[in-house]
Order: C-alpha cells, then sequence, then structure tokens
C-alpha cells in the first residue's frame, strides 16, 4: 500500500534534528503491564552514572531550539542550550508531542487502529495514513497498528521493544572470498528461553525452507541455501525477495551467522571457510526508518610474487537494507562512492531514492579507486610483496544515512578486509544496525580477550552535530568533535567509557591474526550496546561450532560482562563478583570464557554482554542483547 502524506516526500534532503535530554518512558512500567520480568527496572533509561568518588555525571547540555517531550509535554532546549525550558503541555489540536517537532497531531511513528485497519502516524506528527488492511479470515488482527495473528506472548514481547520477539527478517550480504560454499553455509540460530518449547518457522517469500522446535532454554540451528545475488554480486543491486522472514509461536532470540560452520576436517587442503561473523537479529517490531550506517572502507591491496608478477585484490564495503513492508521508499544520503550494475552509482553526498517491497534487499558496495590513494605500506607476509592502499573516507559507507517512510532493518560491513589496514589477514565482517532513534550518548568500550596481546580497533559515528566526545580515563583517546555521520577511528588494549554531547555509535572490531598457518582468530564487527539501553537480565547464546575438535579446529566463546560498581550478577545461576573497574566510570568488565549453547545472565541492576569468539583464521562478535527504546531524537528526512 503506498504511503500518502506530504511532510515526507517535500524533505527528500538529509537534514538532522536533535535533542539531549533523557527520555521518560510514556508507557508506565512495563512489568506492570504484562507481569513479565523483562529486563527492565522501571528506572529513567537515561539516568546518571555515579562515579568511584560519590559524585555524579550531569547532562543537561543540549541543542539549542532542540525539541523533545515527556509524554503529551513539550521541552524546548533553550537559547543557549545550558538546558530545557519548563514543560508545554500540548492539547487540540495538536494533543500529541513528536520529538523534533513538538505537539502534533499525532505522536510520529506511533500505531493505531481503525477497526480492521492498521494506521501509522507520520514520521512529523501531521496525521495518520492507513497502513494495511488485517483479514479476519486469516486469523488477522490490529494491534498499535500493526496485523497481527501471533501469540499474546509475542504481542507483550512487541511492546516491550526489546530484542527479544517473534517476527524477523534476515539477509545474506556479501561474503564472496568465502570458500567452500557448498559445505559452509548462511545460518540462524535460536535461543528460547520460555518454559515451554517454541516453534520456529524461516519463509523464503511464501515458502516454508526451514523449522525447528526450540527446546526451553535450549538453541536451534537452521542453515540456509546461499543467494548468489547478494553473497557474491557484481555490484549494487536491489535483490527481490532476498531476505528470509523467520517467525515464532513464543519470543525468542535470533542470531545470523555467514557462515556458521567455519571447519570441515574432511577438506584436507582447505578445510576452513576462512572468513565468518554474526550478527544480533532485531525483531520487526522494533525496527525504525531512521539509521546512520557503519561499515568500512574498500579495500585493497597489490601483491608482486617472487617472479615479479603483480596482482590485485579489490573488495568492497557494504550496507544492506530490508523492507519489511511493501511499498517502503527509502531515502539514501552517500557518504561514499558506490558501484553500480543493479542500480546507479552513487558519490559522496548524493541523495537517492529507492522503492522496496517486503523481503526486497538493497545492497550497496562501496567503489574501488583504479588507482591507490593516500599513504601506501609496504610489508612480505609469507614472502610477498605487497602494498595496501589507503583509499579514503570517500570509499568508506559509515556516515551513510538511510531515511524509510517504513520499518526497514539495515546491515553494514564489508566483504573482507584486514583491521586494521596493515595487518592480515581479510575476513568478512556484518552486523545489523540500531535504529537511530535508539542510539545512546554513553558506552563502555569493553576489549575483547586478548589472543596475541593484540588489542581492538574502535569507531565512533556520530549521529549529531557538533558531538563533544570525552573518554574515561581520560588517557584512552584526546577528546573529539564530530559532525553528523563523522567518525574517528583508533587502537586500543584498554576498557573505557566514551560519552557524547549527542547521539553516537561506537563500533568495535577484532583484529587479524596474521598469516601463520596455525591462526586463530581474525577480524570481526561488532556494535556496543548504549549504556542507557541496559538490561537486568539477558538470555544470550554462544555458537555451539566454536569448539576444539579433532586433530585441527580450535575454538573459543568469550562475553564480556559490564556491570555497575558493586552490583550482584548471576550467569547461569552463578554469582559473579571478578570484575576489572573501568578507571573512574563507576563501572567493571569480566571477560569470560563460556561453552556453547544457551546462557543467562540476571540482576538486579542494569548490565551489558558482548559476546564474541575465536576460530581457525576467522571470529565472531555481537552484542548479547540490548532493549531498543526510542531514547532521542535523530530525524533524518
Amino acid at each position: 500500500m503506498s504511503l500518502r502524506f506530504s511532510g515526507w516526500v517535500a524533505a527528500a534532503v538529509a537534514v538532522l534534528a536533535l535533542g539531549c535530554s533523557p527520555a521518560d518512558d510514556t508507557t508506565g512500567d512495563p512489568d506492570a503491564r504484562d507481569g513479565v520480568d523483562d529486563g527492565r527496572d522501571g528506572a529513567d533509561a537515561d539516568a546518571d552514572v555515579t562515579w568511584d568518588d560519590g559524585t555524579a555525571e550531569t547532562t543537561d547540555r543540549c541543542t539549542p531550539g532542540a525539541i523533545e517531550c515527556e509524554g503529551s509535554r513539550m521541552q524546548v532546549c533553550n537559547a543557549a542550550g545550558t538546558g530545557w525550558e519548563a514543560p508545554v503541555a500540548c492539547a487540540d489540536p495538536t494533543p500529541a508531542c513528536t520529538p523534533g517537532f513538538g505537539c502534533t497531531v499525532c505522536a510520529g511513528g506511533t500505531g493505531g487502529c481503525e477497526g480492521d485497519t492498521a494506521r501509522m502516524c507520520t514520521p512529523d506528527g501531521s496525521g495518520w495514513f492507513a497502513d494495511d488492511f488485517c483479514d479476519p479470515a486469516l486469523g488477522e488482527r490490529c494491534d498499535g497498528g500493526y496485523c497481527t495473528d501471533l501469540s499474546g506472548a509475542c504481542e507483550d514481547a512487541r511492546r516491550n521493544r526489546s530484542y527479544e520477539g517473534c517476527d524477523y527478517f534476515v539477509t545474506e550480504t556479501v561474503n564472496s572470498t568465502m570458500l567452500g560454499p557448498d559445505v559452509f553455509r548462511f545460518a540462524i540460530v535460536v535461543g528460547n528461553r520460555n518454559v515451554a518449547a517454541a516453534h520456529v518457522q524461516v519463509f523464503d517469500g511464501d515458502v516454508e525452507v526451514g523449522s525447528a522446535d526450540v527446546a526451553s532454554n535450549g538453541t536451534a540451528s537452521i542453515e540456509l541455501d546461499w543467494k548468489p545475488a547478494l553473497r557474491s554480486p557484481r555490484g549494487s543491486s536491489i535483490v527481490a525477495g532476498g531476505a528470509f522472514r523467520v517467525r515464532s509461536d513464543l519470543p525468542v532470540t535470533v542470531y545470523q551467522f555467514n557462515p556458521l560452520r567455519y571447519w570441515e576436517e574432511s577438506r584436507p587442503i582447505y578445510p576452513g571457510s576462512y572468513t565468518n561473523d554474526a550478527s544480533l537479529v532485531l525483531p520487526r517490531n522494533v525496527l525504525s526508518g531512521r539509521y546512520v550506517v557503519a561499515a568500512r572502507e574498500s579495500f585493497k591491496k597489490v601483491e608482486v610474487d617472487s617472479e615479479g608478477i603483480e596482482s590485485t585484490t579489490p573488495i568492497p564495503g557494504f550496507a544492506a537494507i530490508v523492507a519489511t513492508r511493501d511499498d517502503t521508499r527509502v531515502t539514501v544520503t552517500f557518504s561514499a562512492h558506490t558501484q553500480g550494475i543493479g542500480v546507479a552509482a552513487q558519490s559522496p553526498g548524493d541523495t537517492a531514492e529507492y522503492t522496496l517491497h517486503k523481503g526486497d534487499v538493497l545492497q550497496l558496495l562501496s567503489q574501488i579507486p583504479d588507482d591507490c590513494p593516500g599513504s601506501n605500506w609496504a610489508y612480505t607476509p609469507a614472502g610477498v610483496q605487497a602494498h595496501y592502499c589507503e583509499v579514503g573516507p570517500e570509499y568508506d559507507l559509515t556516515g551513510t544515512t538511510v531515511a524509510a517512510n517504513k520499518p526497514v532493518s539495515v546491515f553494514g560491513g564489508h566483504d573482507c578486509t584486514f583491521v586494521p589496514h596493515d595487518r592480515w589477514a581479510c575476513d568478512h565482517l556484518e552486523e545489523q544496525i540500531f535504529p537511530a532513534e535508539s542510539l545512546g550518548r554513553r558506552y563502555i568500550g569493553s576489549a575483547s580477550q586478548s589472543i596475541r596481546g593484540e588489542g581492538n580497533v574502535w569507531r565512533i559515528v556520530s549521529a549529531a552535530e557538533g558531538n563533544e566526545v570525552t573518554f574515561t580515563p581520560a588517557a584512552a583517546h584526546a577528546p573529539m568533535t564530530l559532525g553528523h555521520g563523522e567518525h574517528r577511528e583508533f587502537e586500543s588494549t584498554d576498557d573505557f567509557l566514551v560519552t557524547g554531547t549527542g547521539p553516537l555509535l561506537l563500533v568495535q572490531y577484532l583484529t587479524g591474526e596474521g598469516d601463520d598457518m596455525d591462526s586463530i582468530g581474525d577480524p570481526s564487527m561488532g556494535l556496543a550496546v548504549p549504556i542507557e539501553q541496559f538490561r537486568t537480565d539477558y538470555n544470550f547464546l554462544s555458537p555451539e561450532d566454536y569448539r576444539d575438535e579433532g586433530p585441527r579446529q580450535v575454538g573459543q566463546n568469550w562475553i564480556n560482562l559490564i556491570v555497575p560498581a558493586g552490583a550482584t550478577t548471576w550467569l547461569d545461576g552463578v554469582e559473579q563478583t571478578d570484575f576489572t573497574a573501568i578507571g573512574a566510570s563507576g563501572y567493571g568488565v569480566a571477560r569470560i570464557q563460556v561453552p556453547g549453547g544457551s546462557h543467562t545472565l540476571t540482576g538486579p541492576e542494569k548490565i551489558g554482554v558482548m559476546c564474541y569468539g575465536y576460530g581457525n583464521y576467522t571470529s565472531y562478535l555481537y552484542p548479547g542483547g540490548l532493549n531498543v527504546d526510542p531514547i532521542n531524537t535523530v530525524i533524518i528526512f
């Protein structure tokens, strides 16, 4: 169904409006709504952090003129940007409040029902539009602006806006250098913490292509066929029906692996896939139409063998956009040169609009320059003279913005690249990007368990203009100021707290482990979770495939557990007490090796968890979970 409202089409150019105030919960205590402990404690998601000396960090600064909402009350940042003016109650004919716009006809982006018609409020709050018709003959009913045939437990999960849900879209992304696609397959892994078994189905269009009954507190993996148009494309394109839809009769957690397995002992010459990564997948109900992409610049190296023969390896980064509804109009403002073929090539600063239907995947690949611009490093792995070309930010999709009139999911990453630029070997990177409205201003960067003394590469991607970013401890990095879509990269072996005056993304990369034949690990990409989106409990999983097995397969699963100082936390029912303080941040971290399978984290205070693992020549990294509440105003039109 086509979207009909005036404010969207007229604003096709990217504009950012943002605010910095805490976002109060205007829906009441979620636990009181459904009687289920969903990992929320009812506290303000943006509460002050208490430091070791007992003082509190306050964050009153805001962008002058920014508009925030407290329920149906509007707040405006004062002209000096030093605080918020007194709230103003919205009243008819504009009784609702929309962040960035003020008092409006309806709360922008919210859903509602009018009989069997599901309707949505326009992003600017200017009015309602019919979004879908719910067919009672198919068992559908309208609930909160959605047509659903899901169970009551699934509807409760949808209203709670977390990483657990019953309706997902997953997609393969470009991974063209992987060896053995006939053996190593794309897969989802599903975790179930319900007391009953969950029945999970995977659909390719309307055709069921996989299913599993996931036992209580158990996991199940479902391998799926590769789609060559996504795994090894010739350029940027729209792949009609490229995504898989995952549906469950009970709330579950879903992770996608590209691919899942990484070692096959029966392949004596090339037993490994050599390039893997994974992503936490967010359920459809928490998706948005607003995103700031995190990826990595195109990769290019030139090798000269002992006979003087030169060969070039050009590999792109990517952003993949998945439509969850028909007639979805997506506007992309590009930070990089992109490849053409299926869709037109673009350049930095260009804006393009695409129309997608449910299940379509728009995969955009960064261009690789013909020459070798920028600095050039030389090194000799395995006796080969090699040069890495620093192609520059104009070939990096990081900072690209996505604006859609209906909810979409966005994945960012790379086909295969070195991290950092001069450390072998290349590996696939991918992660689902958090909606812009859910980005926070405070993150803990927790260093991964070191294999050979290496650190992590970090990227800070700003979703605000004039974003002043500081670090605790101060030695972690000098302060920086970033514009909207700008990013800064650095390498560190330490843990730290990063604080911005506006919303941002904190991207973590595991690094290359060299070209040794006994190498374990390689690059991987994950998103740190905003402190504002921490939870009091988690159900997460570690893949059972990452384990020591046979004469050559090596595998390890790890988690980083991030807790407030002095907090009591239980991992699989065992109290955890051995934490390393992160400067004066008021937080500590524990790096814990865990077996494959389903795990639980519980505690009275909000905590965070990052999951990662190492295998032969590969690795994975993803957040263990998060709340996905709209806690800031990032409006990208």
